[in-house]
């Protein structure tokens, strides 16, 4: 299983490109919004430390995302998955390891939004909380990765990159990653309440507060796993 998670994320760092746009995305988000609130405080928290949390959140959901939805499709479509099923490996170790590996994409993205945040933005956090962060992104990934894995085994090629694209939005849009106030539009609050982005960024932002998260949202986040992870499962033994 591991050995299988270490095969497909070096078949993705070995992609410059795939890398370097993944992590464009969040240090744009985070340059653009400390430069428009240089000096200022949004809510209780400095504006560096706000868009840090909302950066690490952007940078989550789009390596976890895109490192598992199309080009799961792209490899159903050439005949890999199925040459996998053939394999030793069963369903809970592929789909482990298949999450492993996007999680080994997200922590470089975090690591480098946290360097940016410390130089450019002057964050000073504990050592604690630095890591509690970094853990935070990577619980709140995982979820992210699974539904990716569920557009992969659901989608063809063409299909899956396009969802892939507008399920990213939706999530960095209902998950209040652009937002600058910590409570969502009651015209959309009941949807944000079921995507796991926003329940990541709540808790990434409690986590920069100095604070452990809070347990809603960390139980919001694993019944979405929970549920994603089965859906993955069933797919696989029905699609593939």
């Amino acid at each position: 299983m591991l050995s299988y998670a270490r095969f497909e994320m070096t078949r993705v760092i070995r992609n410059p490109r795939f890398m370097l746009l993944v992590a464009l995305v969040p240090v744009l988000l985070y340059l653009v919004g400390l430069r428009q609130g240089a000096g200022a405080a949004i809510g209780a928290a400095p504006a560096g430390v706000w868009f840090l949390s909302s950066a690490l959140a952007l940078g989550a959901v789009a390596s976890a995302l895109t490192s598992s939805g199309a080009r799961l499709a792209a490899e159903r479509a050439s005949g890999w998955e199925r040459a996998m099923r053939v394999t030793p490996l069963t369903d809970a170790g592929w789909l482990v390891g298949r999450v492993l590996a996007s999680l080994g994409i997200v922590v470089p993205v975090v690591a480098l939004v946290a360097l940016l945040a410390v130089t450019a933005g002057h964050v000073r956090l504990t050592v604690v909380t630095w890591l509690g962060l970094l853990a935070v992104a990577l619980l709140g990934a995982v979820p992210i990765a699974l539904l990716g894995l569920v557009l992969g085994l659901t989608l063809r090629s063409e299909s899956a990159q396009a969802a892939q694209a507008v399920v990213f939005l939706v999530l960095a849009f209902f998950g209040g990653i652009f937002a600058q106030s910590a409570k969502a539009p009651a015209a959309v609050a009941p949807i944000a309440a079921v995507t796991p982005s926003y329940h990541l960024v709540l808790a990434l932002r409690t986590v920069a507060a100095g604070h452990f998260p809070a347990r809603a949202d960390l139980a919001a986040l694993a019944a979405i796993t929970a549920l994603a992870g089965c859906a993955v499962i069933w797919l696989r033994k029905n699609r593939s």
